[in-house]
């Protein structure tokens, strides 16, 4: 979480947080090795969106990229 602060720019900081943004940091090689999926970040990262955003029910997601 620093790290990436680090690197954003004062603007973009100020940017989040008036407009109530929620940054996530989602470290999807590190998530794809643990679990076996080798470098299949694209599917750790669906899932997340799809568990954070809420636009389908997330089971349902999970089924459908299987």
């Amino acid at each position: 979480k620093e790290e990436v602060g680090n690197h954003l720019p004062d603007n973009v900081k100020k940017y989040l947080a008036k407009n109530n943004i929620k940054l996530y940091i989602i470290n999807a090689t590190n998530i794809a090795d643990e679990i076996g999926l080798g470098n299949r970040t694209n599917t750790i990262l669906q899932s997340a969106f799809f568990k954070i955003s809420n636009v389908i029910p997330y089971e349902l997601a999970v089924e459908q990229m299987k």
